[in-house]
């Protein structure tokens, strides 16, 4: 009961008294690890850790005097940065804290370390140490008493307050089945929640969301709300537009909207007379017609711009002209939507002014996770760039890994040509059962070529519904397919040609990842994309992995892969077969170079929103976890410092816990019900009774998850 005690008592020291220390217990380590921490007092810190140890105490070796409470939690921090290569967080079976190094340090080695960015006196004589001991323990042992006395009084507290939550649990489950009214994912009612509130704040509203996941489900489901008099809708392709104004979305409106097509329908004098809600949709180059219709019918009105990234993104790039001026900043539009599943997230953070800020409130690894997207499985093989013969190869692993539908991604017409009549002259010579489409668009590109004239196939080869009906088919496709192709049996993608940039290659990718929704609620139940990657040799006969690093850190960081998900296979002139990755002389071979590669275009992390989305990303809420991810992901050149303006707070897409700002007044409220709470040092304790008392706050460092000082949070500052 004691020791109990002696763990919960702490006793306030002025700022000028606060430490860092090194420490040392005979059963850590054989006596060979260090402990670094801090404290205001070290009586206090000291009988807190021997409750930690079956035998021996704790021993103070150096003591690191610190000018505030805000300078020892900096420097704390920063020594176990600093020395983290000897963190125990790199055993296997850890399971304790960052605090913790298997090795003694000298003083040589702490102020070397210091010396780097602090001037602070290191006390190393023990006798000195040992003073100081005695001093606060006569301040320890006088706010023990008082301790004890109040300790009952804070525990009935505690209880009761954990009574009412476990009450308000039950409460709050029960609702939740009570108004579960919608039929969509949870994710996609939570998102159309968050739309609604940025719309209704800020009248912009930007997100990013996976192909596949209901994109526009949402954005409809948001105008349902909003039920605007006329919602304009522009997107970069004809194909997207129709999907945007189908039955199954119109019907979320209700029969209130009618829906005019600036590609197809005429008179829209005609059609603004009518007396209803209007939709009207056209293609991103058609924007100048919709200048003269919102200034001539000054209604409540919102602008919806659907794959962003190619739209107005691009507008950025030059200085704008008046009508996208007009369409981005003017005040006759009272709402605006973007959406994209690939914006460039640099170009929209530094226009927040335009955009609003950009919302990604699920993953790719997270929608794969739950099933509403597929499993991917990435190959990666080197080839002659000049090769034709790659269509062999195509077709060999179509055939050997039993695919069914294929794209083949291409940047020019040209390409797509040449690979489609290889694939044709194996069908034609009956060497395949695979049939060849070439899907193209309107291209004239090959159409004087005189090898198509030897094309002759009983169906119709640039369909897509016949490539759909086909069951068995592969088509040589170019752009106009990265962007409004929706089907879901797509299983086997290969990324042709190399000159793919990072938006497009989330678009190709993310044809393949839809469902089959033959699991429950429209879930991936057997479906599984195979990813083709060829890294194509130079002429010199020198790798060039430009093309392909994109790929990889895309499905790293994106997908969530490790290295040894990526497979790679070998690859034989003529289309022969395959050996397996594991069977693959050259896997290591090409992995260490593809690494070594990555290594010399590491990311350069410029500003701390590119290191929150990061985090954001990957579920990294705590330096535990950041300090595992950048020692797991090396190629991803994590600084080893956080920036100052950095916090843990916005890492989470959603939390349940207090803003800065209500935090901050219910720590006041509970301090002025347990005024013992002052004469506590120990910030963890601190922390965990808190958030007992109220889960709302997080049992964290404060002012390392919300951001600012420590002195502003109170009970921490005393």
């Amino acid at each position: 009961m004691e020791a109990e005690e002696d763990e919960l008592v702490q006793e306030s020291i002025t700022e000028n008294e606060s430490y860092v220390y090194f420490g040392w217990n005979k059963s850590q380590g054989d006596g060979n690890h260090t402990k670094i921490g801090k404290t205001e007092n070290l009586k206090s810190r000291e009988s807190s850790l021997n409750t930690s140890f079956s035998q021996y105490g704790m021993n103070f070796e150096y003591l690191v005097k610190c000018n505030s409470n805000k300078e020892e939690a900096e420097i704390e921090e920063y020594l176990q940065s600093y020395f983290y290569k000897h963190s125990t967080m790199h055993f296997e079976n850890h399971t304790g804290g960052t605090e913790w190094f298997n090795k003694r340090f000298k003083l040589e080695d702490i102020s070397e370390a210091l010396s780097k960015s602090y001037s602070n006196e290191i006390i190393s004589d023990l006798e000195e140490i040992n003073r100081i001991l005695n001093e606060h323990t006569i301040k320890y042992e006088k706010a023990k008493q008082k301790k004890k006395e109040n300790m009952s009084k804070l525990n009935k507290k505690i209880n009761k307050r954990n009574e009412k939550r476990q009450k308000k649990i039950k409460r709050d489950k029960q609702s939740i089945k009570d108004e579960n009214i919608w039929l969509e994912r949870q994710y996609q009612t939570e998102i159309i929640k968050l739309g609604l509130e940025k719309l209704s704040e800020f009248g912009k509203f930007y997100l990013e969301l996976a192909t596949g996941a209901g994109k526009t489900y949402i954005v409809f489901n948001i105008l349902k709300y909003f039920t605007p008099d006329i919602i304009f809708c522009l997107s970069p392709r004809l194909k997207i537009n129709k999907q945007n104004i189908s039955k199954k979305y119109l019907s979320i409106l209700g029969s209130d909207y009618q829906v005019f097509n600036l590609s197809e329908d005429k008179d829209i004098d005609k059609f603004m007379k009518k007396d209803c809600k209007k939709i009207i949709v056209g293609c991103m180059n058609s924007y100048k017609k919709l200048i003269g219709i919102i200034k001539n019918n000054n209604k409540n009105s919102l602008l919806w711009f659907d794959e962003s990234h190619w739209g107005i993104e691009s507008w950025l790039k030059t200085p704008l002209n008046e009508e996208q001026d007009y369409l981005i900043n003017s005040p006759d539009i009272n709402y605006r939507i973007f959406t994209s599943a690939s914006p460039n997230t640099e170009v929209v953070e530094n226009n927040e002014r335009i955009f609003g800020k950009l919302y990604k409130d699920i993953t790719v690894k997270e929608l794969i996770k739950l099933q509403y997207l597929c499993n991917i499985k990435p190959f990666i093989f080197e080839t002659d760039k000049e090769d034709v013969d790659y269509s062999q190869t195509i077709l060999t692993d179509f055939k050997n890994y039993n695919r069914s539908w294929g794209l083949s991604f291409h940047t020019s017409c040209m390409n797509a040509f040449n690979m489609f009549l290889k694939h044709y002259e194996e069908y034609d010579k009956k060497l395949t059962v695979i049939k060849p489409y070439l899907i193209v668009g309107e291209s004239k590109e090959f159409k004087k070529d005189k090898r198509l004239s030897n094309v002759n196939l009983d169906y119709n080869y640039h369909s897509f519904k016949s490539y759909e009906e086909s069951k068995k088919g592969i088509a040589y496709v170019v752009k106009m397919c990265d962007m409004g192709y929706d089907f879901k049996n797509i299983d086997y993608i290969s990324l042709t040609d190399k000159k793919v940039s990072y938006s497009d290659l989330i678009q190709c990718i993310g044809r393949g990842l839809r469902s089959d929704k033959k699991g429950d609620n429209d879930k991936n139940s057997d479906k599984e994309l195979y990813l083709m990657i060829p890294n194509y040799i130079d002429e010199d006969n020198s790798d060039n992995f430009d093309s392909i690093i994109n790929v990889i850190q895309y499905l790293q960081n994106d997908i969530g892969l490790d290295w040894e998900d990526i497979l790679y296979k070998s690859y034989k002139p003529g289309g022969g077969a395959s050996s397996s990755s594991e069977n693959y002389e050259g896997k290591k071979v090409i992995k260490s170079k593809l690494m070594d590669a990555i290594k010399l275009r590491p990311p350069v992390w410029n500003t701390t929103n590119q290191l929150v989305r990061y985090c954001k990303n990957n579920n990294i809420h705590s330096i535990k976890e950041y300090h595992y991810y950048r020692e797991k992901y090396i190629s991803m050149n994590l600084p080893d410092v956080l920036p100052i303006d950095f916090n843990w707070c916005d890492t989470y897409r959603k939390h349940k816990f207090y803003n800065k700002i209500d935090c901050i007044n219910k720590i006041k409220e509970i301090m002025e019900s347990n005024t013992d709470l002052e004469y506590m040092e120990d910030h963890e304790e601190i922390s965990y009774i808190l958030n007992n008392i109220d889960t709302k706050i997080p049992n964290a460092c404060l002012w390392s998850f919300y951001g600012g000082s420590q002195s502003e949070y109170l009970v921490f500052s005393i």
